[in-house]
């Protein structure tokens, strides 16, 4: 009688593959994502910067309106950068580079779906954290490459989310613990940075007691730099989680997710 072979553990998610393969793919096409996230998220990004500029303390409220402008034009602009990049991204791991048009066809042709699955994530993860916080963290674990599963599979905005949770099923503490580590390091960074950026007109932000003196043109514009550093990082490292989760619970391969683009 012959001994049963134990079934071989499912392979997990590496923080490795994934850091490596952002950074890797920022690094091949940074010149296109720079534009992209330019073209897309530098006017948002440069009318929150103009409300948190009006905002003093005695009038807290006068920079609300470029605020609440920023964020809708930032939402709408991030639904068709995030399928623009996962174009990209996703192309780049087949070997070949994609230009900025055919990352901007992508991105506007999948706009509205991706914008519905972002509206519906994030109602989704509020309604989670208001239950309880742990439900609303869950719930943008399982869906976190939704985004990713409608661009390159074309899903559709309802299976996109199951078959979002179908991939990150066995991953999502790696993926979750691979969030809290980006946190902290981009958090980290982005406090020096804006603290140096705070100091540079040393004498206003020294001789005043006002908090908001702090936030000056040198401030803005490295708040701006950084919010672009930040989106394209994250919406690079969704498309790679994506693919290395495909790798490792499917066996696809590179050639097999790009076809979709040919």
């Amino acid at each position: 009688m012959t001994a049963i072979e134990a079934a071989p553990a499912a392979a997990k998610l590496s923080f490795g593959p994934v850091i490596q393969g952002t950074f890797g793919v920022l690094k091949r096409n940074l010149g296109t994502f720079v534009a992209l996230a330019v073209l897309l998220e530098g006017l948002p990004v440069l009318l929150i910067g103009a409300g948190v500029m009006q905002m003093t303390p005695n009038a807290p409220f006068a920079g609300f309106g470029y605020l609440g402008v920023g964020y809708l034009a930032m939402l709408a602009a991030s639904a068709i950068l995030t399928p623009a990049l996962v174009h990209g991204a996703v192309a780049d791991l087949n070997g070949r580079k994609s230009t900025l048009g055919e990352c901007l066809q992508s991105g506007v042709r999948h706009a509205l779906p991706v914008f519905v699955i972002m509206l519906l994530s994030g109602l989704g993860a509020m309604l989670g954290f208001i239950l309880f916080i742990v439900p609303g963290v869950m719930l943008l674990i399982a869906w976190s490459v939704a985004g990713p599963c409608q661009v390159v599979e074309r899903t559709g905005i309802l299976a996109a989310f199951g078959r979002s949770r179908a991939l990150t099923k066995g991953s999502r503490w790696r993926i979750f613990w691979l969030f809290v580590l980006y946190s902290i390091v981009s958090s980290a960074v982005q406090q020096s940075l804006l603290g140096v950026a705070s100091m540079l007109p040393r004498a206003a932000a020294l001789n005043s007691a006002n908090p908001l003196s702090a936030i000056t043109p040198a401030y803005v514009v490295v708040m701006v730099i950084l919010s672009l550093a930040s989106i394209l990082i994250t919406y690079t490292g969704l498309a790679v989680i994506y693919y290395e989760l495909r790798r490792i619970k499917e066996g696809i391969g590179p050639e097999a997710l790009a076809s979709v683009f040919d």
